[in-house]
């Protein structure tokens, strides 16, 4: 605790980083709302104990094409056998589903 106190003199590091400043710009509130709304848009969590439907929310969010067969391979090395698609289907709608909620204001 003591060395943080000494040695951490940034405030807002990671609003900076995310909007893109320097560690020596000052950062304002605007600065904090575009962060909080770059982070809200952009940031996708998965879950290690739901690995491979945590990959399958990335595919969808990245634009991966699952039924591509490099894609299959690969989700077969790491996951073997996977879901069958048309169990897929329904979540792909879900998640879209919720990527939209929030861009309507």
């Amino acid at each position: 605790l003591e060395w943080a106190e000494k040695h951490n003199f940034d405030e807002n590091f990671l609003v900076k980083k995310i909007v893109g400043k320097k560690l020596t710009d000052d950062a304002g509130m605007a600065d904090l709302i575009i962060a909080k709304e770059i982070v809200r848009r952009r940031f996708i969590v998965g879950l290690l104990d739901e690995m491979e439907e945590s990959v399958h929310r990335f595919n969808v969010m990245l634009g991966v094409n699952e039924s591509d067969e490099k894609t299959k391979e690969c989700m077969n090395e790491v996951f073997g056998t996977t879901k069958d698609e048309s169990d897929k289907s329904d979540e792909v709608d879900s998640v879209e589903a919720q990527g939209d909620e929030g861009d309507e204001k």
